[in-house]
């Protein structure tokens, strides 16, 4: 079982190196990820409102949506999550369990019409929606024997090419103190201070007992395979607030605009545990430890379009512009590693008790378009179809430097492609009752591995006349690849979802 250390961790704030950053292509992924948990009758429609509306969660998808409100409402949406994630690295699978509960959704329409008016705008509305756009609590566990890699290779590929100077420790001088001042150096940062740890942990060594040396070995020796341990936690969420006007004319355009804010906070924990080295191995035992935090915010403005053809048919059409992040982060790691020295046995914990505040950057998540096409049988059922297309590929990150993120956004381009979201919906009315069923299909946007997810789901509603019950149950599964570490030992591990989300949905009519 891994050791749990418990170590003070000095508030010291140091600016890492604008050339190296710490960014990759999973934060991207996190950002761009969505969880489609609405109202519970957007749930188990699929969210195929974007012809329909008349749902506070549907505003989020057409800001039309908010048009098609006869009364003023207000409601509020509680959901139960209950997920499976399995990791599978070099055959090794792994189940790890989770639960949460989050009121996930509030909002409030309020709806003025204009009786008997000489002009053709017939309703003018106001609403408001908050919503989570996605949650990141998370557990993952993987576990592997590896005959081809180790940790040392991760610190090997930031070790080459750097002399052996920069990181070995002068008269009088502390770990804390190096640590600080190769993140503080404008052409050292984050990759010089994971060289340096993989150095002071003894993993690697100079190739020449020289401090112009730019080429290292590893100490570690294993030709029985390595038992890897990775667990991986995280928390946090991205709350978005939609703030809409819209109105109606000539009884049949639905016309909408949405100013959409986005508050994030992201955390996460990384222990990595590796051992089995040879006992010709100077290297014997490594924890390395790493730890971030991210906040962000976000903009974004949206306008939409509903019409009806006929009095049973509509359809919508919505623009969302890029949305624009503005992200920080703080990171802390250390490692603790067994190795000899000669006959004599020692354990290093290399500890900078250093929080890393990295330089402010900013992220675009490209545009989207949707098309929906919605069918009302004589107001006792109806169809719903919606698709959504958005080219990941062109997403990007910057910050005030020229040339700091292009090895990124390289890879996003050639890596990353467009994503497509197809969304069906049905609904069924009985007298007092609704029932209901969707499904949504979201295409992999990665041209390496699968990233797709297919969610079905069922639903009732329950109408009281003056307020509404609603009550959904819906099934996601959802297909990943991660990377161990973004650099050096890079290799992938599968990781599926399984994931029920049960939502509670209850509307006041006001």
């Amino acid at each position: 079982m891994p050791i749990k250390f418990n170590y003070f961790i000095l508030f010291l704030i140091i600016t890492l190196s604008q050339t190296i950053n710490a960014q990759n292509l999973e934060d991207l992924k996190r950002y761009v990820n969505e969880s489609y948990i609405g109202t519970a009758r957007y749930n188990s429609m699929g969210g195929a409102f974007g012809a329909l509306g008349g749902d506070f969660s549907s505003i989020n998808n057409n800001p039309a949506s908010a048009a098609v409100f006869n009364y003023s409402q207000i409601g509020l949406s509680l959901d139960y999550e209950n997920e499976e994630n399995f990791s599978n690295y070099k055959n090794s699978i792994i189940n790890e369990s989770l639960s949460d509960f989050n009121i996930n959704q509030f909002g409030m329409i309020f709806v003025l019409k204009k009786e008997n008016s000489s002009n053709n705008w017939s309703r003018l509305n106001f609403a408001f929606n908050y919503q989570l756009n996605n949650t990141f609590k998370d557990e993952i566990v993987v576990y592997s024997n590896n005959n081809n890699k180790g940790i040392d290779d991760y610190f090997l590929y930031f070790a080459e090419g750097l002399e052996t100077k920069n990181i070995q420790l002068n008269d009088n001088e502390s770990i804390s103190d190096l640590y600080r001042f190769l993140g503080n150096s404008s052409n050292l940062g984050y990759g010089a201070q994971q060289a340096f740890l993989g150095y002071q942990a003894y993993v690697i060594n100079p190739l020449y007992d020289n401090e112009n040396n730019t080429n290292y070995f590893s100490n570690a020796i294993y030709t029985n395979g390595l038992n890897q341990e990775y667990y991986i936690t995280s928390n946090g969420e991205n709350k978005k607030n939609t703030y809409n006007i819209s109105g109606v004319y000539m009884n049949n355009i639905f016309i909408g605009l949405n100013i959409n804010s986005y508050k994030l906070r992201y955390s996460e924990k990384k222990d990595f545990y590796e051992n089995n080295y040879d006992s010709s191995s100077s290297i014997q035992n490594i924890q390395f430890k790493n730890e971030l935090t991210t906040y962000g915010k976000g903009t974004s403005i949206q306008i939409g379009l509903i019409t009806k053809l006929k009095n049973n048919l509509r359809i919508g059409f919505n623009y969302h512009s890029p949305i624009w992040y503005r992200f920080f982060e703080e990171s802390t790691q250390f490692i603790i590693s067994s190795h000899y020295i000669g006959d004599d046995f020692f354990e290093n914990t290399i500890d900078p008790n250093t929080i890393n505040v990295y330089p402010k950057y900013r992220l675009v998540i490209p545009s989207k378009i949707s098309g929906s096409l919605a069918y009302v049988f004589e107001k006792k059922a109806l169809l719903s179809f919606e698709y959504i297309s958005t080219d990941i590929s062109s997403a990007y990150f910057e910050d005030d430097q020229v040339a700091s993120f292009t090895e990124l956004n390289n890879e996003i381009r050639s890596d990353l492609k467009s994503k497509n979201i197809i969304k069906i919906g049905g609904e069924y009315k009985l007298q007092g009752f609704n029932l209901r069923a969707g499904y949504i299909n979201d295409s992999s946007y990665n041209s390496t591995y699968d990233t797709s997810m297919d969610i079905i789901s069922l639903g009732l509603g329950i109408d009281f006349g003056y307020s509404l019950l609603d009550l959904s149950i819906q099934k996601t599964h959802l297909k990943d690849s991660r990377r161990l570490f973004n650099s050096g030992f890079n290799d992938l591990y599968d990781l599926k979802r399984d994931i029920i989300n049960i939502t509670a949905t209850y509307i006041i009519k006001l």
